[in-house]
């Protein structure tokens, strides 16, 4: 059996899939492959080779976010949901990682639309293919058409709707695309009914997804969910990150990654009490929501609980 762990094994990985770069796009540039198979999966998701988020993944093998990656494979497997939510696909790297139940329908969202085509192509290879539909438009707290999006010029995981990037004009471009809520998208959903899991990863624009959500998350019965929580974006968007944190708490249980496997409890979260475990002024990190009456699944990381 292979140590997936081992360094060598990591550096034979790394090599192999650095050589299939340069052949792909020197020798045989014409015919070059942009279809990676994701990790610990038998899935694949399809990549622009020539913007480097998409390059990294492909010379990675798919694996730029372990964190996020354990926890979507063991929560999609442990929690069972019925409705997935998943906002900000990018390339689709979690969202297409996974075999669905049968009985769960898919959402996703995604702004950047010179993506639309990669991610239409992996949804159209996923055996849930059926359940899974695509947004391409901001989800924010409001439905407004011609909303302005900034789409990173060399690395779409930047891309976002939530602050305009004055200080870096040069790399980015901006689209006008249409905003839509999730309250919108999912009214029609027998919400009391589902166990919802969800991913928002979308640069600081967090807070208005959220509020453009209040209707589900009071409607639904069961929620869990993963979310990025990035101070500098956040507060570049125009959130009050103490005002924010107490509208979390007020509808979730909220676990913080302190390392990919170890997620801290704070109760009567403050932004001064993170800084104070973190030891840090900016923090960027990932955060678990669970609804009450919600069960976090055992998820192979150590809780720890700080006052």
């Amino acid at each position: 059996m292979v140590d997936v762990h081992n360094p060598l094994h990591r550096l034979r990985e790394v090599t192999k899939f650095t050589l299939k770069y340069i052949f792909a796009h020197t020798f045989v540039k014409q015919w070059r492959t942009n279809r990676i198979q994701l990790p610990y999966s038998s899935h694949y998701v399809y990549v622009n080779p020539y913007e480097n988020r998409g390059r990294v993944l492909m010379m990675m093998n798919g694996m730029t976010q372990p964190r996020l990656n354990h926890f979507w494979k063991r929560a999609v497997a442990l929690y069972e949901p019925t409705l997935v939510i998943d906002v900000g696909v990018n390339y689709g790297e979690c969202l297409f990682s996974v075999k669905y139940p049968d009985h769960c329908n898919i959402l996703g969202v995604e702004a950047n639309v010179k993506l639309r085509k990669y991610i239409e192509r992996s949804r159209r290879n996923h055996p849930d293919r059926e359940r899974i539909q695509m947004v391409y438009a901001i989800a924010s707290n409001e439905t407004q058409m011609d909303q302005p999006f900034f789409v990173h010029k060399l690395w779409s995981g930047l891309s976002s709707a939530g602050a305009n990037p004055v200080h870096d004009l040069k790399n980015y471009e901006t689209q006008y695309i249409q905003s839509v809520t999730l309250d919108q998208l999912l009214h029609e959903q027998p919400l009391e009914a589902h166990k919802v899991l969800f991913k928002i990863d979308v640069e600081g624009n967090e807070q208005r997804v959220l509020e453009g959500m209040l209707a589900t998350i009071e409607r639904c019965g069961q929620m869990l969910g993963i979310m990025e929580f990035d101070s500098n974006y956040l507060v570049a968007a125009g959130a009050d990150l103490d005002a924010y944190l107490q509208s979390l708490q007020s509808r979730f249980q909220l676990y913080f990654y302190a390392k990919d496997r170890e997620l801290v409890h704070i109760p009567e979260v403050s932004y001064e009490k993170l800084q104070q475990w973190y030891r840090r002024k900016h923090i960027h990190t990932d955060i678990l929501l669970v609804s009450p009456g919600t069960q976090l699944p055992q998820l192979d990381v150590k809780i720890t609980s700080y006052a």
